[in-house]
């Protein structure tokens, strides 16, 4: 009878090792799964933050300033094309496009409220008239 219970223990113990093994690997691809979606999350919150900088770069920048609109959004996407694949980031045109309009609507609609809180239209002065 002892002779049957050592190799039963023995297969018994494989078994065991292996459900654990494939156990431990499956916990560890859900792992690195979920740290992939979350480094993702946050490289597309870097890429939203860099794109408004961009927008408002090339709006407030003297040096863009006589650039018609189109010329901005162009220089815009490729800033932000090459940003992208500094942090790892795979995007399209159509996504950089929807974050550049993300980026101005954002930056107009905020424009709009300083506009308003100030109490009226935008007036320019120039640097002499300060005192």
């Amino acid at each position: 009878m002892d002779q049957y219970i050592q190799p039963l223990i023995s297969a018994l113990i494989v078994c065991l090792v292996g459900a654990l093994s494939y156990t431990l690997k499956k916990a560890a691809d859900a792992g690195i799964a979920y740290m992939q979606s979350k480094l993702s999350a946050t490289n597309v919150q870097l890429f939203r933050d860099m794109a408004s900088t961009v927008v408002r770069s090339m709006e407030q920048n003297p040096a863009f300033k006589d650039l018609e609109g189109s010329l901005k959004k162009e220089r815009s996407i490729v800033a932000l094309t090459d940003y992208a694949k500094q942090i790892g980031l795979p995007v399209d045109t159509a996504f950089v496009d929807k974050m550049i309009e993300e980026a101005v609507q954002i930056m107009n609609s905020e424009l709009g409220e300083s506009i308003s809180w100030l109490g009226g239209e935008p007036t320019i002065v120039t640097p002499g008239e300060i005192k």
